[in-house]
Parts: structure tokens; sequence; C-alpha cells
């Protein structure tokens, strides 16, 4: 049995348990909802019924949440024991730690002690029915507050603020560097999400690195700007029939996988991959101009200049800034040449060093899995020594930051702040030129992006 099939086993299971349980159970109405009309009504007839509209979207919900990251990257594979036993990580890690330490939550404590016998995250710690009658959130959309690890940003999406309250960088870039041999700790906080969004928390300079008589500054794309553009509007929204890219003109089911409390924009549908645009072909934001033809397939080769643009994968990208990240992301790292990109020129000709995994990456292509030694991850910088002078130390130290902050912790390939994640990377390629004494207009091309 495969692992879908196991999950929905599962499912259907446990939703038989929770059904036999709870035939008895009559409870008193609900609180009113929003609309005025009673959310709760009884626990047979609501939320606990398999035939009741509530009780199907419950179901359609479980469903979604076994393939999302929350849950399959904490309660499945286990990790979530270092952060029930961390008085910093609870309030985010686990669902007791949310609900009683973070500071978004109402009637929060700060945490100084930690849940020893904290859960795991899951429904409840998002949602509270069994208090609230309806399943508002804890942290409400629309709330507002500051992120970022100096506490630079404002959150103020219309949604999207719970997920927020976590996904932040919450350290920030610091000159001062380890000495001779040391390995530099080159990453904001996992999951830094928020703080992309907004145009937050890379390692940035105030002049051009390979000109210093030149002055720069950042820019963000619209996801930054437009409060529409929060975390659901992409993640959350269902996918419909003819949406999901690229059979755009067929009709034809989808799994769980996809949308919803799977928080996935990519998934398989009749064993093929799928990319769900339908949060984005919305008003306000690309509504009708994102259209299938100006989304890329995928199937080329990973060519020297396209390294992290994967044969076989489905990409959604209007116009051509996912090739030119690529293209960046591949000057710096090289997969297709042992990770031997700038990063690796740069630290070794001052004396430092990479720590790299030249990973395998399988698709389905024609008809059958293909794998290929084709993904490059750094994994630690190790820093020269301290008679290097401090500018290409400094430079080293934040081109490293600004690696792990785009590719290895937003994970969304630009697509989050598009501009804001590209200028980064642009600068800190010239950093390295500078860095290994050669010229940053042939090594990163003359315009910034």
């Amino acid at each position: 049995m495969n692992q879908k099939l196991k999950k929905y086993a599962f499912l259907v299971i446990l939703v038989g348990i929770s059904a036999a349980f709870f035939i008895s159970c009559a409870g008193a109405d609900g609180k009113n909802g929003v609309a005025g009309t009673s959310v709760i009504n009884t626990c047979t007839t609501d939320c606990h019924s398999m035939t009741s509209a509530t009780g199907i979207k419950i179901l359609e919900a479980q469903a979604q949440y076994e393939f999302s990251v929350h849950r399959n990257g904490i309660e499945e594979e286990g990790t979530d024991a270092l952060y029930a036993n961390s008085s910093s990580c609870v309030k985010c890690h686990t669902h007791d730690g949310f609900i009683n330490h973070n500071p978004n939550v109402a009637g929060y404590t700060a945490a100084t002690t930690p849940d020893w016998d904290a859960a795991p995250i899951g429904c409840f710690t998002c949602h509270s029915p069994h208090v609230n009658g309806d399943f508002t959130l804890r942290v409400a959309n629309g709330t507002s507050f500051t992120v970022g690890a100096s506490n630079t940003g404002t959150y103020n999406k219309t949604t999207g603020s719970l997920c927020a309250s976590c996904h932040q960088a919450r350290t920030a870039f610091s000159s001062t560097l380890p000495s001779t041999g040391k390995s530099f700790n080159a990453n904001p906080h996992h999951g830094p999400q928020a703080d992309m969004l907004l145009g937050l928390g890379g390692a940035t300079w105030a002049t051009d690195p390979a000109v210093t008589a030149n002055a720069i500054s950042y820019s963000n794309s619209n996801h930054a700007t437009n409060t529409g553009a929060g975390c659901p509007q992409c993640h959350m929204t269902l996918p419909s029939a003819i949406s999901l890219w690229p059979s755009s003109t067929s009709s034809f089911s989808f799994g769980p996988d996809i949308g919803g409390h799977s928080f996935n924009i990519r998934g398989e549908t009749h064993g093929a991959g799928k990319v769900n645009p339908t949060g984005c072909n919305v008003t306000n934001c690309h509504a009708s101009t994102y259209v299938y033809a100006e989304s890329i397939p995928v199937y080329s080769s990973t060519s020297a200049a396209y390294g992290y643009i994967q044969k076989g994968g489905q990409i959604l990208a209007k116009g051509t800034w996912y090739k030119d990240m690529a293209t960046l992301l591949t000057k710096l790292a090289n997969p297709n040449a042992g990770c031997a990109g700038m990063f690796s020129q740069a630290f070794t000709a001052l004396g430092g060093s990479i720590d790299v995994e030249v990973g395998q990456y399988t698709y389905w292509f024609n008809g059958a899995y293909v794998t290929e030694n084709s993904n490059c991850t750094i994994r630690a910088f190790w820093m020269p020594a301290t008679t290097v002078t401090d500018t290409n130390r400094v430079n080293l130290a934040k081109s490293a930051w600004n690696w792990m902050y785009v590719k290895n912790e937003d994970k969304s390939m630009g697509a989050h702040n598009t501009k804001f994640a590209m200028e980064l990377l642009y600068d800190s390629c010239r950093a390295l030129a500078v860095a290994k004494g050669s010229s940053a207009d042939v090594d990163c091309g003359a315009t910034r992006p």
C-alpha cells in the first residue's frame, strides 16, 4: 500500500471511530458566527458528521494537512523533540508552546520553561472551535505586528497574520566574524518567509561591492506592498479543475496535496506534477493576465546557465525572472561542476573553504523517473584567516548569509519577493568577484536586476 493510500485509510478509520464516539453526544448550540447563524449546532449533526457541510470541510482539511510540511516535517519525522525541550523554540514548533507562549496569541506568557509534554502542531494549534464555536484563527487575519530580527518591519496584510507570527528570520546578520578556520553561522532562522515578503533580513550593502563610489538601494516586488497578498492567498486557495497548469483545458479531479491545508502550491494529480495558480488569478493581483502561455514548462537539460531549473519540473513563472534567478544561483554555486561556483572560488582564493553536498534530483520525464546529480547544497562556510582584509571577510560573510537566506531558508526561488531576492544575490556575486580578484561585470553582469 503506497503512502497516499495509507494516509487515506488512516483517515477513514479515524473518522469512523470519531463518529462512533460522538454518536450520543448532543451539545448545546455553539457560538453564533459572523453571519449570525449557528456554526456548531451539535456534535453529531455538524463537525462530527460525515454528511454535513462543516463535517465534510473538516475531512477535507484533515486530508490536506496530511500532505503539509507542518505535519510531515515535525510530527511524522519526529523532529519536534528538540523544539519541545527548548524554551526559545516551543512557541512555534509545538502546539502547547504556540497557544501559551506566542506573543501574538491572546493570553500568552513569556516562555521561561520548556513544555516537556508538548504536542505537535495540528488543527487546534491554529483554531479553537470548542471555545469559540467557530473556526476563526487564534491570531486573527489583519493583526499587525513587527517583523524582523531588529523589529524594523510591520506585517499588515489582510490575511496570513497567524503564518507570519512564526515564519520570521528572528536572527540578523552580524559583521562580527569568527576567527580562522571557524564555521560561520551564515543563515537566519529557518522559515523566514515573512521577512522576505517584506524585504527584510538580507545582508545588504550601502554601495556597490565592486564600485564603492556607486550608492545602491534595495527594492521590493508587488507582493511586499500589496496588503491583499498574504500567505493564504497563494498557499491555501483551492485549485479549480481548469486552473491546474499545464492541463488547462481538460477537467479532472485533484488530490488533497494541492492547496487548502496542505499549504502546497505544487503537487501531483494523476501521476503528473501540477502547479496551482488559482490564488494568483484574482483582482488586484495577476487577474486574468496570468495566463498559461506565460508559464514556463521546464523540460530542458540542466545546463550551466540554468542549473537550478530542474528538468521535468513544473514551473509557474510570468516572464523570465525564474530563469534569471536560476542563472544567479548557478553562478554562485554551479551544481553542474561539483559546486565549483563563485563561492568555492572566492573562499578558496582567500584561504577559506565551503562544505558542500552535490545532491541527486529525481524527476518524472517522458514516462519514466530519471535521476541526475544536479543540485548543490552549501552546508557551511569556513572563514579564512583574520589577516585577510576585513572588507573581503565581510563580503564573504554577507554573500554566504544571502545565499542561505534566499536559496536554503526562504525556499520560494524568489517568488515571495523577486526584486529583493535577486538584488541580494547579484550584489553577493559582485562581492565574491572582488574577493577572488576577478571582474564583477564579467562574472555577474554589469546590470543590476
